[in-house]
């Protein structure tokens, strides 16, 4: 099963009602996350997935889980319990040998109980754990194990061919995420604020937040923490406290930038809406060198810099307020600098959104 939503949609929610619905079902929950941090270590979910089970067995059943070639993968990889010297052929590619020996390693977990190995954010997967999802794939019909994953659509990762492989397999059942309903978004309201919300309150909070679970909770908590009630007298506040609150999540992902996309995100954050030109010269960037820091962005749907046309329609407004503030304040010396002495120019025609 494949879960797929932009950033704040709700996937890792979902993750855990699977989990607990698999452990009530019976099944051995196995779950690992894939990092940004992580991606540039092989083999690093799986890691996350075997280790713990390994780990906990006894020596008895360590032995069992790690009988021939999941013993010869585990010793490979350095997995706990693992024979320090297994036996293995030096005329065979080590990496089928532990891309085997995993798959063996999971079969010996399957028969013992069945699986639910759940994998978060597998589009920062690293590509040796990516290229031993697709390698299970193939046989995970043999086993009495399922596969949960959860991805971000379109995202850059360690390897798009091997995460489109895993997200597209004919057997995988994908179940996308859509926004929340303007219902859902009044439900929310009601039960945390008390009282039954006005329309116009629940209007303005589904058009800050475009219905983002992630933006509407942190719009809530802030709602809650100033004591507004949802009434439509209190849907002027909506933005303001909302752009503050989601502010210091921005800021926070600014700072995980690359130096040139963080330099692209402020010009377009004092820009709203621009080229991808225009843009780089107020960033100082190159064309070429804004388009690498569009590609090399980890996050493209929710927090990614975007360039887009002056004649299109205003993105998302609590959003929108707080990329600004938070941008500007970010680097307000450097970004003053850069926007002194320069006049923007009116946009392409042509222009195109990235």
């Amino acid at each position: 099963m494949v879960i797929e939503g932009p950033a704040g949609i709700g996937k890792t929610a979902l993750l855990a009602a699977a989990r607990t619905a698999a452990a009530d079902g019976g099944m051995r929950v196995l779950r690992s996350r894939g990092t940004e941090l992580e991606r540039d270590f092989a083999f690093g979910v799986v890691r996350q997935l075997f280790e713990p089970p390994l780990a906990e067995a006894s020596e008895l059943e360590r032995a069992d889980l790690l009988q021939a070639a999941a013993g010869v993968a585990a010793g490979l990889l350095g997995l706990p319990g693992a024979p320090a010297d297994g036996p293995h052929s030096s005329s065979v590619d080590p990496s089928f040998t532990i891309l085997h020996g995993l798959y063996w390693l999971c079969a010996n977990l399957a028969a013992q109980c069945p699986l639910c190995l759940v994998v978060d954010d597998v589009h920062w997967a690293d590509a040796a754990s990516l290229r031993y999802l697709v390698f299970l794939l193939t046989r995970l019909e043999e086993l009495d194990a399922a596969l949960v994953v959860a991805t971000r659509p379109r995202e850059e990762g360690a390897d798009a061919e091997l995460l489109a492989a895993v997200t597209t397999d004919p057997s995988a059942e994908v179940i996308r995420l859509p926004p929340l309903t303007r219902p859902a978004v009044a439900h929310l309201l009601e039960s945390r604020l008390g009282g039954p919300a006005d329309p116009i309150f629940v209007d303005a909070c589904l058009g800050a937040t475009r219905g983002t679970p992630f933006l509407v909770g942190v719009l809530v908590d802030a709602l809650s923490e100033g004591g507004i009630g949802p009434t439509a007298e209190a849907a002027r506040h909506v933005e303001r406290i909302g752009a503050r609150t989601v502010g210091r999540s921005i800021a926070l992902r600014l700072r995980r930038l690359p130096e040139h996309a963080g330099r692209l995100a402020r010009a377009l954050a004092v820009l709203e809406q621009s080229d991808l030109l225009q843009a780089g010269r107020l960033a100082g960037l190159e064309e070429l060198e804004a388009a690498e820091a569009i590609r090399s962005s980890p996050a493209p749907n929710e927090h990614k810099p975007t360039a887009v046309p002056r004649d299109s329609s205003p993105g998302n407004p609590v959003r929108q307020s707080a990329s600004h503030s938070t941008c500007w304040s970010a680097s307000p010396p450097a970004m003053a600098g850069l926007s002194s002495g320069w006049s923007r120019p009116r946009a392409r025609r042509g222009s195109r959104a990235l």
